[in-house]
């Protein structure tokens, strides 16, 4: 799962591989902004077929909150 959103992030937010791990703070390590976390929330509703709240985009801090978010709404 975290290859799959690491892959992701990179083609849609063009932020380097190596730079996203699973403590990496969002806005913080990586620079995303506000707008740029709604594209990202876009992308995963439609790679994964699932709603996110907009409550919800604002509660991921790091990657691994995305990771384990997306986990715990999949099948």
């Amino acid at each position: 799962m975290f290859d799959e959103i690491k892959s992701i992030m990179t083609e849609t937010l063009s932020i380097p591989e190596d730079q996203i791990t699973l403590d990496a703070n969002l806005e913080a390590d990586l620079g995303i902004s506000s707008l740029e976390l709604y594209e990202l929330g876009g992308r995963l509703m439609e790679e994964y077929d699932i709603d996110i709240e907009e409550d919800e985009i604002h509660s991921f801090i790091t990657v691994g909150d995305i990771v384990d978010y997306i986990s715990a709404h999949t099948k």
